[in-house]
């Protein structure tokens, strides 16, 4: 089922002190901004005055934004959305489809960063952003993946998407890459760890095999990121870099960004 948000003009909401300590203590992956309060996510460790590595490390920080439309695919709580908005991107989809529809188990939601968390995250800051991002909640590998965002962008593609940290878990990367490519005007951002870099385990599929009740992607158990069981696919950049031009794009830069690859790609 197709889940969105298209809001006219987000209600004000203060960021008085009630809401700080919330920001303040729900466990969330990305960073948290919004005027003077910032805190750092489990996936950005990095102060206030660093953030700008996050944008670099997406593969971001060199692609004009102003006046383009954007979507972020696997977006969590938003932070690509918003600095999309604030660069001066014209209309901005927020997709995701595993962290929001799954996450760990209610005795773990306010402990880590959760399906809940993220959802919660998201809907806050973007009232207090005062933002007009548009909320998909579906997975890449849809079927409706591309008419729900044709409908949401009134039939237009989409001139800049980014995808980070998404397909090396995907049933079938070729059919997700084949959407992605679909819905793409200019440009798109493709960024996906190399596990082989980080990880010893040669092997190329890596079905969760320890926890075989994660294969429907339930997500029931925190696993770290990079674990064995955090991923099904374990190709070289180079495989990647095939696949995604086999789906459609070409690939004009790829650039290592810590222990990932950003894919730069037109259509």
């Amino acid at each position: 089922m197709l889940t969105t948000e298209t809001p006219a003009a987000a209600p004000a909401l203060t960021l008085d002190s009630t809401l700080r300590e919330l920001l303040a203590h729900v466990p969330t992956y990305q960073p948290a901004q919004v005027d003077d309060f910032y805190k750092p996510g489990w996936w950005v460790k990095w102060s206030e005055a660093d953030q700008s590595n996050y944008i670099r490390d997406l593969g971001l920080s060199e692609v004009a934004l102003n006046g383009k439309s954007f979507m972020d695919v696997g977006c969590a709580e938003g932070y690509a959305c918003f600095h999309a908005e604030q660069k001066g991107a014209r209309f901005v989809i927020g997709c995701d489809g595993h962290g929001w529809k799954y996450g760990t188990g209610s005795a773990d939601s306010y402990n880590v960063p959760s399906a809940g968390n993220m959802m919660l995250m998201f809907e806050v800051l973007r009232l207090l952003k005062r933002s007009r991002v548009v909320r998909l909640v579906m997975d890449l590998e849809s079927p409706d993946f591309v008419d729900s965002v044709f409908r949401l962008s009134s039939q237009k593609k989409i001139d800049v998407v980014l995808c980070a940290g998404l397909f090396y878990h995907s049933y079938n990367p070729v059919a997700a890459l084949r959407n992605l490519f679909l819905v793409t005007g200019e440009r798109a951002v493709i960024n996906i760890p190399d596990f082989r870099a980080m990880q010893a385990d040669g092997r190329i599929f890596t079905p969760y095999h320890n926890l075989p009740e994660q294969n429907n992607f339930d997500y029931k158990s925190t696993v770290r990121y990079g674990g064995a069981n955090n991923r099904l696919w374990n190709l070289a950049p180079d495989d990647w870099a095939a696949m995604i031009e086999f789906a459609g794009f070409r690939v004009i830069k790829r650039t290592p960004t810590g222990p990932a690859f950003a894919y730069e790609c037109t259509v």
